[in-house]
């Protein structure tokens, strides 16, 4: 059993994923809330990746070309 940082609910720790450089081996924050939490930035910066998206895939034709 491990505490979620971020509910701070009692949790499996299969309910965390793997983090090798963690001491136990699982990272700080359950699935659930960490995967809430990437919806919740993905949502708040969806203009800000299309556009970084845009700029890599710019970078990459134009480096084809040379």
């Amino acid at each position: 059993m491990k505490r979620c940082s971020k509910c701070k609910k009692e949790k499996l720790l299969s309910e965390f994923y793997k983090e090798k450089r963690v001491k136990d081996g699982r990272m700080a924050t359950c699935k659930k809330c960490l995967d809430s939490q990437h919806k919740k930035y993905d949502l708040l910066n969806k203009l800000k990746r299309k556009l970084y998206r845009h700029k890599r895939s710019e970078e990459r034709r134009v480096g084809k070309e040379c």
